[in-house]
């Protein structure tokens, strides 16, 4: 009661030991343990949190005791007092924020972001513990998480700006506008790629596309992508230059118009047959060069390759029943023996039989070139051995010594006439054509063994025809 003495005042608990076991003054004026944190705040001193019936300078309960945006906001459960944060774990529930950052919870922790939310717009912890927009990749590639480029303020896995964030050697190079990395779709999708800006079958981006060449120069040493390991190398072969625009054959690794080796490229039936050293199609110089392009015309002419040659008949086989170049350079047969001039196998077209057509050294058609012998079989000129030899023959039917004659004697003459020097006629001397309505001369030179008025100029003047004083070859005295 008022004015008496007692042990304790039950008005701010004087007289109990703050720190006592029995801090609160109880009705009774007698020390006992604290029943809730208003008793400790009544009480003098400074311990306001009641604790397993003790006033205490916090409580680890909750941490209430502890300023929360202090830099000791964790209450220790060994020595009931307040401390920094160990960890993000001791800061769970505190209203300044769950990140410890120097002993102090935090709303984020700048050395990781931590705190922030990674997928949002304000991803990164500045220095003043804000959660604020990214400004570079630096940014998001230090925060805790997988997002790690920086596009319009937010952390993404790829920008597809220039594809950063995506493995530029796999098969998902391109940062799409879901801002994954995927395939690509088109070369756009590798400009920016160092491993190269061709966008190949398999979503890859490399330096070239075995498809279509695409990433190699047409006209350069290395025209060929190469499907194995996806760079530019010489061609191997004419296929590897299919499709290429300098030209589809491949000579010395590089893809070219034409083969100087074979002048393959250049149309062999063209006006421009052969390839030169520059791998230009020109026009033939030299049958030389038509034999060792590909194809079949061998003969050079006027520029041109052809089967054959008219100028020469080169081209077609001589001993061949076809020996002559025709009109548009075929090989044909003979069909006079102007076709057969100059042929090595004889100047004689033959016009009929099995080898009609073909140029032989002599016709046995008329015996034709062989002299006084005739044409045998095999086309050679021979001696006669029969009659039957020289059936044919210009000279006369009789053999004789081997050779073809009009007659061997008289007996081999019409009536009449009589045989000089292998020929029937009308006379063997000028007695014999006395009174003769022709001429009183026998001939011996055009017209042999017939009488006639001339053999010879000197005739005519001798025989007194006045001005008529020339021979023709009729035997007939002319002026």
């Amino acid at each position: 009661m008022a004015g008496a003495c007692k042990t304790c005042d039950p008005q701010q608990s004087d007289g109990c030991l703050e720190t006592a076991p029995l801090p609160i003054c109880g009705g009774n004026f007698s020390c006992r343990a604290c029943g809730s944190d208003a008793e400790c705040v009544t009480r003098s001193g400074n311990r306001n949190e009641c604790v397993s019936g003790e006033c205490e300078t916090c409580d680890p309960n909750g941490n209430a005791g502890c300023v929360a945006n202090g830099n000791t906001p964790r209450c220790d459960p060994m020595n009931l007092t307040c401390r920094a944060c160990a960890n993000d774990g001791e800061c769970a529930g505190n209203v300044n924020g769950g990140q410890c950052v120097a002993g102090a919870c935090k709303p984020c922790d700048p050395a990781n972001s931590d705190g922030c939310t990674e997928a949002s717009g304000t991803p990164i912890c500045n220095a003043m513990f804000q959660c604020t927009a990214c400004v570079n990749d630096a940014q998001c590639t230090t925060r805790s998480g997988v997002l790690d480029q920086c596009v319009a303020g937010q952390c993404r896995a790829c920008d597809a700006a220039d594809d950063g964030g995506c493995v530029a050697n796999s098969t998902s190079p391109a940062c799409n506008a879901a801002f994954s990395c995927a395939a690509c779709a088109n070369d756009a999708d590798c400009a920016n790629n160092p491993n190269g800006g061709q966008c190949i079958a398999s979503g890859a981006c490399a330096v070239c596309d075995p498809a279509n060449n695409s990433g190699c120069a047409a006209n350069s040493n290395t025209p060929k992508c190469d499907a194995g390991n996806l760079v530019c190398r010489g061609c191997a072969n004419d296929g590897e230059c299919a499709g290429n625009a300098n030209g589809s054959q491949c000579v010395a690794g590089a893809c070219k118009p034409c083969d100087p080796a074979n002048s393959d490229g250049c149309g062999e039936g063209s006006a421009t047959p052969i390839c030169n050293a520059m791998s230009q199609c020109v026009a033939c110089a030299s049958d030389a060069q038509c034999v060792t392009r590909s194809g079949s015309l061998n003969e050079c002419v006027a520029g041109g390759c052809e089967a054959c040659d008219t100028a020469n008949d080169a081209g077609c086989n001589a001993a061949s029943n076809t020996p002559n170049c025709g009109a548009g350079f075929v090989c044909a047969a003979c069909a006079a023996d102007a076709d057969c001039a100059g042929n090595a196998n004889g100047g004689q077209c033959i016009a009929a039989g099995a080898d009609s057509g073909e140029c032989h050294a002599c016709d046995p058609n008329g015996d034709v070139d062989c002299g006084t012998q005739f044409c045998n079989a095999a086309y050679a000129c021979a001696d006669c051995q029969a009659n039957g030899d020289c059936s044919s023959h210009p000279n006369g039917s009789v053999c004789s010594m081997g050779a073809c004659v009009d007659c061997a004697s008289s007996n081999d003459c019409a009536a009449g006439e009589v045989c000089t020097m292998n020929v029937c006629g009308e006379c063997m001397s000028n007695a014999d054509c006395a009174g003769n309505s022709a001429g009183n001369i026998c001939g011996s030179t055009g017209n042999r063994n017939l009488c006639e008025a001339c053999d010879r100029d000197s005739d005519c003047r001798n025989a007194g025809f006045g001005n008529m004083s020339t021979c023709d070859n009729n035997g007939i005295c002319m002026p």
